[in-house]
């Protein structure tokens, strides 16, 4: 697998989808999540989301990225939210919702009350920061933001029956490199 070309975007499937094991083996973290024994034990929050109906459900919300025009604004609103997480509930049996997010107090203050597990042990910026999305690849199913660091975990979840539901509107059309058009995969649902 060589470079991708300058310019070349990295949500994009079509781009890296020919090389998609070897990429997975050279992206996937292979140190244990943080706070746990490691994944192999039946006491670990990896280990308990593959063995029941998890779903990973990842918001950025922080202060920069609320106010870009490019991402924030008026994208991934409550309303989706709430539609991708009544998707989830009338396809998948019993399902148990884990909760990424960079801002816990919106999240609390904005979505209506249901049921989920807050993951906020793991940093959010810094050198391991991938560690949500580790953890959140390790879900059976995927509720992504317009993010590309919740697309990556909901394309490295190896679960062959996941269901990924994600924004019909990734980005505000302000600048015509970023389109909405060819973000989402096949198989995945746009709400």
């Amino acid at each position: 697998m060589g470079p991708m070309e300058p310019g070349s975007r990295w949500d994009l499937e079509p781009c890296f989808i020919g090389p998609r094991a070897k990429l997975w083996r050279l992206i996937v973290p292979a140190k244990p999540l943080p706070r746990e024994i490691p994944v192999a034990s039946t006491n670990s929050p990896a280990a308990k989301m593959s063995q029941e109906n998890s779903v990973a459900i990842h918001l950025r919300k922080g202060d920069d990225y609320m106010q870009s025009e490019l991402m924030g604004k008026g994208l991934c609103t409550v309303d989706y939210y709430m539609k991708a997480i009544d998707y989830m509930r009338k396809h998948i049996n019993n399902p148990h919702f884990y909760v990424f997010t960079d801002n816990p107090c919106w999240v609390k203050d904005n979505l209506p009350e249901f049921e989920y597990i807050l993951v906020d042990w793991n940093e959010v910026s810094g050198k391991r920061n991938f560690r949500d999305m580790q953890l959140m690849s390790c879900a059976k199913h995927n509720i992504i933001g317009n993010s590309t660091y919740s697309w990556w975990a909901a394309w490295l979840n190896a679960n062959q029956d996941k269901i990924v539901v994600g924004p019909k509107r990734f980005f505000n059309p302000i600048n015509s490199f970023f389109s909405t058009c060819d973000i989402m995969c096949e198989d995945w649902i746009s709400l």
